[in-house]
């Protein structure tokens, strides 16, 4: 496991248009002793919001760098100080890859190798059984709160988060929409889902 040190904040946009040219960029900062002409990327396209580039060598395919660019107004719902701070702590517990460096509108962290599951799979006993015991571990960890956290602004000790993120979501929530039509369904979907 790797020394548990400050996260460099890049003075990095990747704009959409040349998303590619910006995960090089990254990846250059990240892995300097990449030639970048042997950078190979791989767009993954799973996301809902969020756009992910992974960038590989060749010869170190199992050693890749995710970049991912944070989706549209995302930060209005997603704390992404504290999100940083949960990727560390769950590195330095042994349950996640490292977080290299962050950028103006995105994270750089290390692959962890595997695949996704299915709905078959999970219900496989050995599987949940599998899985269970790693959730069981992760709530297990308690977040250390001290200066080698580094990041200006999170709460300095722990405190529920659940209630608060769901009060800042529905803020987000208009309280009219300009078109009567959606404005009528709008009102009925959420009435009937409080």
């Amino acid at each position: 496991m790797e020394k548990y040190i400050s996260i460099q904040k890049l003075d990095l946009f990747l704009n959409k248009t040349n998303l590619k040219g910006g995960a090089i960029q990254v990846i250059k900062y990240v892995r300097p002793e990449w030639p970048e002409k042997q950078i190979k990327l791989k767009t993954f396209t799973d996301g809902i919001t969020n756009r992910l580039i992974g960038g590989y060598l060749d010869s170190r395919s199992d050693d890749m760098v995710l970049i991912r660019v944070y989706g549209e107004k995302t930060e209005l719902f997603i704390d992404r100080k504290l999100e940083v701070r949960n990727m560390r702590t769950m590195y330095k517990s042994g349950l996640s890859p490292p977080v290299y460096c962050t950028f103006e509108n995105g994270i750089c962290y290390g692959f962890s190798p595997g695949f996704v599951l299915d709905e078959k799979m999970v219900r496989d006993s050995a599987i949940s059984r599998l899985i269970s015991e790693m959730l069981a571990r992760m709530h297990t960890i308690r977040p250390s709160f001290n200066v080698t956290n580094n990041i200006k602004d999170c709460p300095q000790e722990p405190e529920p988060c659940l209630f608060r993120g769901l009060r800042k979501f529905l803020g987000l929530i208009p309280s009219a929409l300009e078109d009567t039509q959606q404005d009528k369904r709008f009102a009925y979907l959420l009435l009937s889902k409080l």
